[in-house]
């Protein structure tokens, strides 16, 4: 029974599209036909990645041995977005739509403003989905971020 369910889309987003890495198969297989000493060797991490990028990132960024969290920063920039839902609760697009429960996600952006729990994986997702709607709503076609 469970294998005959199928994931449905709510009907106002059926055109939106995602995927990720490790879903793309073209990619999977250009890693796969690489010989693995090429990817990485003991010692060198990423060793495919910094040569490929040797004169076009800077020594000190290619020679890093671990990335920096970019949590904080992300949080940073979203902390205007929840501002501005938290002072405009009328206006909140995904709670008019009837997505999300007017209360519950005032709660969630106070505590997120307060620095306190909010499961915030889940709820960065729906401040981007808020905006995202946003600018749906003007007419305009949602930024690609690039």
């Amino acid at each position: 029974m469970l294998s005959s369910r199928r994931l449905q889309t709510p009907e106002g987003l059926e055109h939106v599209a995602y995927t990720h890495p490790l879903a793309d198969r073209p990619l999977i297989e250009f890693m796969l036909s690489i010989p693995p000493a090429e990817v990485c060797r003991p010692g060198q991490p990423r060793r495919l990645m910094r040569r490929a990028l040797a004169g076009i990132l800077p020594e000190m960024v290619l020679q890093r041995k671990s990335k920096a969290a970019f949590g904080g920063i992300y949080d940073q920039c979203l902390a205007p977005m929840a501002a501005d839902m938290v002072a405009h609760p009328g206006l909140i697009q995904s709670v008019e739509m009837g997505y999300l429960d007017r209360a519950s996600l005032l709660d969630r952006l106070d505590k997120f403003q307060r620095g306190l729990d909010c499961n915030l994986p889940q709820l960065r997702v729906v401040i981007l989905f808020e905006f995202w709607l946003r600018s749906l709503r003007r007419g305009g076609a949602p930024s690609s971020g690039g």
